[in-house]
């Protein structure tokens, strides 16, 4: 009698066995067959169905970072994964960004959260000043009622709202640097009275 060789998928490393094992979700054997045993899936790589012949890459937002992985991790929040090379693991955001939500897939999802605000000379996350809301994102302080705010920069010009709009896309699409002269600090002013001009403004508070 002649013995037959395992299909791929499967695996035996056993004289005389009569059936060929199927290969445990993570690992593989390849279309070759005649597997004496299976072969995990490499870091970056997966296999959540038994019985296969190949690994799959992981999506743009999970990793695996171990061998033998049968479904990849989703990056928790402050990390991504944007499936531009082996997705062996999760990369951190820069400092003091994070993300909104796990699973994140691209650089771009890096961003300022609630109670800090998008420091654009610096190209970080500052804390909020006092008498501000900060909702996070790319969104400048909102000042509460009864207050009255002022942006700092050492170029006017990179303050208007055209300005800021034309960096938010620019820091979406991946390709803002750091703009010097532009808003790195929100000075806010409680009002003295119902209407809130600069010469009446008291209690200068900063970052």
């Amino acid at each position: 009698a002649t013995c037959l060789a395992c299909p791929g998928g499967t695996a035996v490393n056993e004289e005389g066995a009569t059936r060929c094992g199927e290969c445990e979700p993570g690992f593989y054997s390849t279309e070759d067959g005649g597997a004496k045993e299976c072969t995990a899936c490499a870091r970056g790589l997966t296999q959540p169905d038994p019985g296969q012949t190949f690994c799959l890459d992981c999506l743009p937002g999970t990793a695996a970072t171990k061998v033998g992985t049968p479904i990849c991790e989703v990056c928790t929040e402050g990390t991504y994964q944007d499936g531009a090379g082996v997705a062996d693991k999760c990369t951190l955001c820069p400092a003091t960004f994070s993300t909104f939500k796990t699973g994140t897939a691209t650089p771009t999802q890096c961003t300022c959260l609630a109670g800090t605000f998008w420091n654009r000379r610096d190209d970080v996350c500052s804390d909020c000043p006092a008498g501000a809301l900060c909702t996070g994102g790319l969104e400048v302080p909102v000042v509460y009622e009864n207050h009255y705010g002022e942006f700092l920069g050492d170029d006017d010009s990179l303050l208007t709202g055209e300005a800021l709009d034309a960096q938010n896309a620019l820091k979406l699409e991946g390709k803002f640097e750091k703009v010097a002269g532009g808003l790195h600090d929100v000075y806010v002013y409680r009002c003295t009275g119902s209407f809130c001009p600069p010469e009446v403004m008291t209690d200068r508070k900063s970052v």
